[in-house]
């Protein structure tokens, strides 16, 4: 093989390996980025008699109940600061 030929390949695979390496970055920080939730003693009392007294009425009904969502709660007090700004 000529050494051209090999040149171009290895820049190549370089490229390649520059675009895995970079897509894996991004990934891994995306996912520590968003891996940031709420755990339960961050609600307040007040919430959670709340989501019981709703959960009660929906039980008298007939209904199903509602639950807590961590991510939730990250996305809204998120939200809630960026609308602050």
């Amino acid at each position: 093989m000529s050494w051209w030929i090999q040149r171009v390949l290895e820049g190549h695979l370089l490229r390649k390996a520059w675009v895995v390496a970079t897509i894996l970055a991004a990934l891994l920080a995306g996912m520590v980025g968003f891996d940031q939730s709420a755990d339960a003693s961050s609600y307040y009392l007040e919430e959670l008699q709340f989501l019981q007294l709703t959960n009660d009425y929906c039980q008298e009904k007939g209904l199903e109940t509602l639950f807590l969502s961590d991510t939730l709660a990250v996305s809204a007090e998120r939200h809630c600061e960026y609308m602050m700004l």
